[in-house]
């Protein structure tokens, strides 16, 4: 993912009251879209067998809550339409 892209995903992730470092949301970030693209974006099943079970392996990887999950999610989706 290039730079700039992941930059307008934390700006828009601050804007939805996330609180981590941009260090560590571009860590979680990076264990979202490794763990949700198929599923979310192809429609794949390659993973898991439903989004809400790629979403909770992302909280189980990345120790996060699904809270923060959502946020990730809808920092990436209102800027590009992920969903």
């Amino acid at each position: 993912m290039e730079q700039e892209r992941a930059e307008l995903y934390f700006k828009e992730y601050k804007k939805l009251k996330g609180q981590d470092s941009k260090q560590e949301y571009f860590y979680n970030l990076r264990i979202f879209l490794d763990e949700t693209m198929d599923i979310f974006v192809h429609g794949l099943h390659t993973k898991y067998d439903s989004r809400w079970d790629s979403m909770y392996g992302v909280c189980d990887l990345a120790h996060i809550s699904i809270e923060e999950v959502d946020k990730i999610l809808e920092s990436v989706d209102n800027v590009d339409s992920y969903t």
